[in-house]
């Protein structure tokens, strides 16, 4: 309803509200790209496997994932999508569960971006340290080096022609 109020509009979820952006856009034609900060959930085709990890105790689990039907999933794939996660997240099985369940949501969102491309989407997985930025927890929007973070959002909006600077 906002959407039909305000017109189109770049969401830029982080954390528990990235399934809910996915979900508008899906429903929405107003929502024209979404920028994730670390979502903690992701939508997959129904039919399609769901992530699945192993624990530091060797329990398997998955990650929060909202099921839709293909045709709505294809949705997704008409709009440019970027999710970034910062270094704040251990590589390997964690004893505490909250780093742990950081783990399996940067994973899902790699598998979520798979799904995508695998569907013919725009989308992409950004990983902080791995392009040379580090020192960012979960709100990377808030550390000292924020104005990296927002000239990456800026640098994106621009390639995709997102922008109004031209």
């Amino acid at each position: 309803a906002l959407l039909d109020k305000i017109g189109p509009a770049i969401m830029m979820p982080h954390s528990m509200s990235g399934p809910y952006a996915m979900l508008a856009a899906i429903r929405s034609p107003k929502v024209k790209a979404i920028y994730g900060y670390e979502p903690a959930a992701y939508v997959y085709p129904k039919g399609e496997p769901r992530p699945e990890f192993r624990s530091s105790d060797g329990s398997i689990y998955r990650t929060d994932t909202y099921e839709v039907p293909l045709e709505d999933f294809l949705k997704l794939t008409k709009i440019p999508i970027c999710i970034v996660y910062g270094d704040n997240i251990p590589a390997t099985p964690d004893p505490l569960m909250v780093r742990d369940a950081r783990r399996g949501q940067r994973t899902a969102a790699k598998l979520f971006v798979e799904a995508l491309q695998r569907h013919g989407g725009d989308a992409t997985f950004v990983s902080l340290p791995e392009i040379g930025i580090h020192g960012n927890g979960h709100f990377m929007f808030f550390d000292r080096n924020n104005l990296q973070i927002a000239d990456l959002v800026s640098k994106w909006l621009h390639d995709k022609g997102l922008d109004k600077r031209g």
